[in-house]
Order: C-alpha cells, then structure tokens, then sequence
C-alpha cells in the first residue's frame, strides 16, 4: 500500500498508468475495500457518478447495502477521508474539502494523509492564520521534512509574500525532490510574479 500511496501522492503516473496498474493488481473478496480505495485515490479526476458509486461503497455502513453490496464502514478512515478531500478540492468545492480535512487536523494533526490537502485547501480559502499555526507546529516536530516547509511557503504564498514563498518551496524540494505539491507550489510562486518559463519548469 505505501508503495501505491507515494507514486498516487507524488503524482509519478499518469490517469491510464494507473487503471493498467490496477487492472494488473489482484484483490480477493475480502479486500474489495482495497481494491475501491486504490480506484479512489487513482481516478480523483474520474467523473462524479464514478467516483461517488465507490466512496460511496467505502463510506456506508457495514449494515448497510450500496449497489447490493454491503458497506466497507470506512467512513472515518484518515485514507477514504483524504480521498474523499481531495476529489472535492479537485472539483473546486473547496469549502467541503476544508470541512473534511480540519475536521482530521483537529484530531491528529500530523495525520500525512490530509495535511497536504489541508494546506492546499486552506492556500485557496486563504486561511492564513491555519496555514501559520500548521507550518510551526510542523517545523518544531519534524524540521528535516520537506512536507514541513512545503507548508511554511503556503503561508507566504496565502500571503502573498512570493519572495519568501518560493526560497520555502525551494527548501521543501531540497529535503524532498519527488514531494510534488511543493513543486506546484514553487510553479504558483513564479506565476504569481508573471515569471512564466519559470513557473513552467517547476510545474
């Protein structure tokens, strides 16, 4: 699962490398749990009845039956909370995705699954004061993380402090070359300031 987890999270695969990945991936009965979270979190692009028959699926009770299956129950699983975060982020209902993921930060606030959905969302809502608590309650805890700096540049980024957001972004991909989002966040720093070949070659 790790290894699925990095190349769906560092963006390594394309949209049809992942359903041939998944197409040669075999789940039994009792994993179909699995295989519907694999499905999620490779098809976030996927259109909505897709996408909402499976999170569906995984969300519902045990007791419950969707499309004459009974529930995953995986309703509060940090993993179907993430994905469930980051299709309604990539839909641009980044109020329900905010909801979802400071619901978890509000629990676990180092739950890896969701901050860096958490911080994306809170740099479109411009929630600078979570993007500022979020990036030193990282950065005390876990100063060689490249996901800690990657957070403390969507301040300034949310700021609009482009300067100091892509030197951060910079050291996020230092510690991190793969972390993607700090790779679209140095991209989104350039572009703010009109350097376009610039913000291409991060992006």
């Amino acid at each position: 699962y790790e290894a699925f987890e990095q190349l769906v999270a560092n963006h390594l695969m394309t949209v049809q490398e992942h359903k041939q990945l998944l197409a040669e991936l075999s789940f039994s009965k009792d994993n179909r749990w699995l295989k519907l979270l694999y499905e999620v979190k490779a098809g976030r692009y996927a259109g909505h009845e897709e996408l909402e028959a499976r999170m569906s699926e995984l969300e519902c009770p045990h007791n419950e039956r969707v499309g004459g299956r009974p529930g995953c129950g995986l309703n509060s699983n940090a993993d179907v909370l993430a994905a469930r975060a980051e299709w309604l982020f990539y839909s641009g209902d980044f109020r329900k995705c905010y909801d979802i993921t400071m619901e978890v930060m509000q629990s676990n606030p180092f739950e890896k699954v969701i901050v860096p959905i958490h911080l994306a969302v809170c740099v479109e809502l411009k929630q600078k004061n979570e993007l500022f608590l979020v990036g030193h309650r990282l950065v005390e805890e876990f100063p060689s993380s490249g996901l800690s700096w990657y957070a403390v540049g969507c301040y300034y980024l949310a700021a609009k402090m482009n300067d100091s957001a892509r030197r951060y972004f910079s050291k996020a991909t230092v510690l991190d070359s793969k972390f993607a989002p700090a790779w679209i966040g140095f991209g989104h720093a350039f572009a703010a300031q009109d350097e376009s070949d610039q913000a291409m070659a991060a992006y």
